[in-house]
């Protein structure tokens, strides 16, 4: 048997910076700007936020109510941050 996986498809986030940090309880300047907010997928939808630094992920506190809100793309997903 062989799997074969798609390419992963971009969809650029257009929402807002600041609405999306405050729902992971961050401020939008701990965002990458280098980088841009896509939702990616392999199956999944989910919304790639990049993060500058790696000691920003240890305060992050989702608050998923809200967040289904403004991921007006995409608005059933996980999210996920990462670091290059």
């Amino acid at each position: 048997m062989t799997i074969y996986h798609i390419t992963s498809p971009f969809v650029l986030f257009k929402g807002s910076k600041e609405d999306l940090a405050h729902s992971k309880d961050i401020n939008k300047e701990n965002f990458d700007d280098t980088l841009p907010i896509v939702y990616g997928t392999t199956g999944v939808w989910k919304c790639l936020a990049p993060i500058k630094r790696l000691d920003v992920f240890k305060n992050i506190k989702l608050d998923n109510k809200n967040l289904f809100s403004m991921l007006k793309e995409k608005p059933l997903l996980n999210t996920k941050r990462f670091r290059e």
